[in-house]
């Protein structure tokens, strides 16, 4: 197969001033956020059935990741939006301000390339350096709010202000996981025909590009080579007309 693929996050909204728990955790609510030859179709080959001991031999198939025991759905049904969309551009940016490195762990700061460095590499490194940068920003954000709940804790602070800086690292944790997803679809790419783009998209599952990806691919080549057959016809058809003209 052969592949491309671009997708674009769609950012929820999100809402402040909580003032319990679950109201904390309820900011996140509204945070949504193969080679082709010929023009018949595929043959489908007969597959025979193996005996049990044949089976026994291959042993079990297993696709199932481990899990682990359930997370408390009031705070499962908030991670999931972002999980899936990522947050809003302003949100994470607002996030990103509030917690700024310590002063004393200066190595959070994400390193800035060197002047020297930047008129020596190519556009296209450069853009992968400020990629990586940004995502050293946005750990190091996730650390400093882990830091504050640590000397919180260490200080007996407030428990509303301990879950709130715990809810604002996971934000941004979700949206970080969010983000590396579509970064593995776009560099897997170039692997599937830049006709079956479409079909790559939608909701991932175990699988990043889904489980019926195959299926999928199949019905869209078929698609695709009946598409072209009729293509074919018209053409014919068109030079029989103008012929008898």
């Amino acid at each position: 197969m052969e592949n491309d693929i671009l997708i674009e996050k769609e950012k929820p909204e999100e809402s402040e001033s909580p003032q319990s728990e679950l109201q904390i955790l309820g900011n996140l609510n509204s945070q949504a956020y193969t080679s082709e030859s010929g023009n018949q179709p595929d043959k489908v080959p007969e597959v025979q059935d193996l005996d049990a001991e044949a089976l026994a031999v291959l042993g079990e198939i297993n696709i199932e990741q481990e899990k682990g025991p359930p997370l408390h759905p009031e705070i499962a049904n908030r991670w999931t939006p972002i999980l899936s969309k990522g947050l809003k551009k302003e949100d994470k940016r607002e996030l990103m301000q509030k917690y700024i490195p310590f002063e004393n762990v200066l190595r959070l700061i994400a390193a800035t390339l060197n002047l020297e460095c930047i008129s020596a590499v190519s556009a296209s490194m450069l853009k992968r350096d400020t990629i990586i940068k940004e995502k050293q920003k946005q750990i190091a954000a996730v650390l400093t709010a882990i830091g504050s709940d640590l000397e919180s804790i260490l200080k007996n602070g407030d428990k509303i202000e301990i879950i709130r800086n715990i809810n604002d690292a996971s934000k941004l944790l979700c949206d970080y996981f969010q983000s590396e997803i579509n970064n593995r679809k776009i560099l897997i790419p170039n692997a599937v025909n830049h006709n079956l783009k479409e079909t790559l998209k939608g909701d991932l599952d175990m699988f990043l590009f889904e489980t019926n990806f195959a299926e999928r691919i199949k019905n869209a080549k078929i698609i695709q080579r009946y598409g072209k057959n009729l293509c074919i016809i018209f053409k014919k058809l068109t030079s029989c007309c103008l012929y008898r003209l």
